[in-house]
């Protein structure tokens, strides 16, 4: 399962709405997406409504996931329900603000 939490402070908690792919302009939202296996094959789906709620208490956070999204190898829509709890959270090691270089 991969979140990706945009906008505001997670540390705060709160309500996260699923953002349409490549949106930039919400300010606040998650995308999603999670992978799966089957007796068969292994599926992945990217969450394209749903809405994830966050609390922490420390340096730990927990999240509870509700979301669908369809599942391109089926042409299935593939319902998620998951919870997190406890999650350890480092500090970021990665500088994500864009430079405009010459």
């Amino acid at each position: 399962m991969l979140l990706w939490l945009h906008g505001g402070d997670a540390a705060m908690g709160g309500e996260y709405p699923v953002l349409a792919r490549g949106d930039t302009i919400t300010p606040r939202g998650f995308a999603g997406a999670v992978r799966f296996m089957l007796p068969t094959a292994d599926r992945g789906v990217t969450l394209d409504s749903g809405v994830v709620t966050v609390s922490s208490a420390g340096a730990r956070m927990d999240a509870r996931v509700t979301g669908s999204g369809i599942d391109p190898g089926a042409g299935q829509r593939v319902v998620l329900d998951a919870s997190f709890q406890a999650v350890p959270m480092a500090a970021d090691t990665v500088n994500c603000r864009v430079e405009l270089r010459p």
